[in-house]
């Protein structure tokens, strides 16, 4: 399996004034930054510790120096996969495939993650197939998301620039041909630009939505109530995805990928 290097950016730009008031700002700053520095230098110490145990075969060590990171909140794609990659290696298939899912709601088109994920997922017991229906939605997800919203921005904003760009040029140039084709450009730029935003707009809306989990304990009863009393619907085991559909007290309704619909204790997953 591939294990990725670098999780954190390599700079923080600092400001600064001549003026007593933005001194004071600048201090303010600097303090912040240098503690911001501080900590990002140590999820990088940590990160590289993590990589060498790793590649030792240390894997829970390796986890341990992952999991150091995650808990200062200093979280990326790149961590969340050497995270399940150690988990995997583990034998803990549960875990590993959260943080697979993890790390593609942070980056969504990596082809690495995707795979290992796959291999994860036919280590499970259970092998859910969803019917058409389900399939044609997966495909219509896989669309939806095949541009992280993170490069969705930054296309957006070239997008708009050079819509900018292209009717300055177009509005100060004399040469009918080039105005032609600078507003033609422009045009061309604002319609995709809208395209861009009306789709990083439903990303947004259906991670605000959509909640999802995976299953921890090694084997649930799904009941038809939440109840422990109630009727066993059907039985899942670690590792399963599973949609939440609502929830109440320490209970959760769970929907599969095949559409079985059941209840589950709270404590029996882990929210991606």
């Amino acid at each position: 399996m591939k294990h990725r290097k670098r999780a954190f950016p390599d700079s923080v730009q600092r400001i600064g004034s001549p003026y007593l008031v933005k001194l004071l700002l600048v201090f303010s700053a600097a303090v912040f930054f240098s503690h911001s520095l501080e900590a990002q230098g140590g999820s990088e110490r940590l990160f590289d510790e993590g990589n060498l145990l790793y590649q030792q075969q240390d894997f829970q060590g390796a986890r341990d120096k992952y999991l150091q990171i995650e808990t200062q909140g200093e979280v990326s794609s790149a961590l969340y996969y050497n995270l399940a990659n150690s988990y995997y290696k583990l034998g803990s298939f549960g875990k590993a495939i959260l943080y697979y899912e993890r790390s593609l709601r942070l980056d969504p088109g990596d082809d690495d993650t995707q795979a290992n994920l796959r291999a994860a997922n036919q280590a499970t017991a259970d092998q859910i197939i969803p019917p058409q229906e389900f399939e044609l939605a997966r495909r219509l997800f896989w669309l939806l998301y095949a541009i992280s919203t993170p490069s969705l921005i930054k296309l957006a904003i070239g997008l708009y620039l050079s819509a900018c760009i292209l009717l300055t040029v177009g509005i100060v140039s004399r040469n009918r041909r080039i105005v032609r084709i600078c507003r033609r450009g422009s045009l061309a730029a604002g319609a995709l630009l809208l395209v861009t935003i009306s789709i990083a707009g439903a990303q947004w809306m259906d991670s605000r939505n959509r909640v999802e989990a995976i299953v921890m304990d090694s084997e649930v009863g799904a009941m038809g109530a939440p109840d422990d009393g109630g009727v066993e619907l059907f039985r899942i085991h670690e590792g399963t995805k599973v949609r939440i559909d609502q929830s109440t007290g320490e209970w959760i309704e769970i929907v599969l990928l095949d559409g079985k619909v059941g209840w589950v204790r709270r404590e029996s997953v882990e929210m991606i």
